[in-house]
């Protein structure tokens, strides 16, 4: 497998748990809005592990 559909897939994952979101329902402009807000929260998430 190609390594972008795997960073694609992990992605639509991410939002799919997190955000309880389908992606292949938004547009592209939702999508990477949604993506940038999963970053947010991974970055909130590793802020919280690290101390």
């Amino acid at each position: 497998m190609f390594e972008w559909t795997t960073w694609l897939r992990q992605i639509n994952i991410g939002l799919t748990y997190h955000l309880k979101i389908n992606p292949y329902n938004l547009t592209l402009d939702e999508w990477a809005r949604r993506v940038r807000e999963l970053d947010w929260i991974r970055a909130q998430e590793a802020k919280k592990q690290n101390g």
